[in-house]
């Protein structure tokens, strides 16, 4: 029997131009980057979270409060601010699969606006990630303590401070960034938390891999945890919740524009796969 051509079909455009990127030395996500969630509270001032159906990218139609006490969360000026007493919550559901992005970076502001000073215990103020299959994935906020204020973390069920009171201040922002990795190759996720980073380059606050399960993120959450009833003057804001499959998209900025070096790989890469599908269709 003799010998046939074995005819290879072309790479793709997207292949091609990722390819490219990778030899002008810059990350994928960076060109094909998405925004799939935001929420920036831009209500009227003083209302209720719960009810309110702004944003982009949640399945749920609109936010769903509730408290165990005297818990509210309204709008700000600055966000959407938690008050009062026993566990509070407002949840939304999102709808984020590690088969359609394996990567997902998050970020949100944070803002210990109020601190009272309690005697013992504490109480703390969240944005949860959570998936179907676990209550919750990741969560980082405020804990107020009666030595002070720590900005922490939960991640697979331990805590973790990211930053310690002698770090912090009362009426100061803290920008939040984090990167989950839903499977790194080796049947566990990862997880990479930064506080106010320069870049993607900065040196991570905190990262953690276990083994997970986890292949989706089903709700967002705002929430206050204070079984104690300790909440009566403190108040945290809550600001630009945003879930992306790029560092840029995630915090609201533009990706920095390629060198011309850079560019010229790309075009290189995108003639390419241009000349490749005129061949195929002759």
């Amino acid at each position: 029997m003799g010998d046939f051509p074995v005819t290879m079909a072309p790479p793709s455009l997207k292949k091609l131009i990722v390819l490219g990127a990778c030899v002008a030395g810059l990350n994928a996500t960076q060109l094909f980057g998405a925004l799939l969630v935001e929420e920036t509270f831009d209500y009227t001032v003083g209302q209720s979270i719960g009810g309110k159906s702004g944003g982009s990218g949640f399945t749920g139609s609109k936010w769903n409060f509730g408290s165990n006490g005297t818990g509210t969360m309204k709008v700000a000026e600055n966000g959407v601010a938690v008050t009062g007493t026993q566990d509070t919550w407002a949840t939304r559901g999102v709808s984020i699969s590690a088969e359609d992005a394996p990567v997902i970076y998050f970020s949100y502001q944070v803002t210990p606006a109020e601190m009272a000073g309690i005697e013992s215990g504490s109480l703390t103020d969240a944005i949860i990630l959570k998936a179907p299959n676990k209550p919750v994935v990741v969560w980082a906020g405020v804990t107020y303590l009666p030595s002070g204020l720590n900005l922490k973390a939960q991640v697979n069920g331990t805590d973790y401070v990211l930053r310690n009171n002698s770090q912090m201040s009362v009426g100061a922002t803290y920008t939040i960034v984090g990167r989950l990795t839903f499977d790194n190759g080796n049947g566990q996720a990862a997880l990479s938390l930064w506080v106010n980073p320069e870049n993607e380059d900065t040196p991570a606050t905190l990262s953690r891999t276990w083994a997970s399960e986890v292949t989706s993120i089903s709700q967002v959450l705002v929430q206050r945890y204070d079984g104690g009833g300790r909440g009566v003057g403190y108040t945290t804001v809550f600001d630009d919740i945003r879930i992306a499959t790029d560092w840029h998209s995630a915090l609201g900025i533009s990706a920095p524009i390629p060198e011309p070096s850079s560019v010229a790989v790309l075009a290189g890469a995108a003639g390419l796969a241009f000349a490749s599908s005129r061949r195929r269709r002759r």
